[in-house]
């Protein structure tokens, strides 16, 4: 019951709180939207206009070939695909992992640790 009421300076327009405040501040209000023209008139008949659709025209993804010979570190110099290509990206990590013996157990510091 209690609310303050609030006029804008210029026009004496009521206005909420918020925009006083913004008033106060020096933020610039925002412009009146313009409405919407309505659609001009068909010409009668039952006419239907079809629109006309947007192709997009994609450059064919160029496949890349990894050159690096099996178990070797990956070669990264030289020129990368613009995309994610897994079997590029991933094709000689595998045999260098397995040459390096990152999957190779080893039973002796298994058994030690307790559960």
């Amino acid at each position: 019951e209690n609310q303050k009421t609030y006029f804008h300076p210029e026009t004496g327009a009521k206005i909420s709180k918020n925009e006083y405040k913004k008033l106060l501040k020096g933020v610039p209000q925002k412009k009146e939207k313009k409405e919407k023209l309505p659609p001009p008139p068909t010409t009668g008949g039952d006419e239907v206009v079809e629109k006309k659709e947007k192709k997009v025209v994609k450059d064919p993804e160029q496949i890349f070939v990894d050159d690096t010979p099996i178990g070797d570190y990956k070669h990264i110099d030289g020129v990368f695909p613009p995309t994610y290509q897994p079997k590029y990206v991933e094709a000689a990590w595998q045999s260098w992992w397995e040459k390096c013996g990152f999957y190779k157990p080893n039973v002796e510091e298994a058994l030690k640790k307790k559960c």
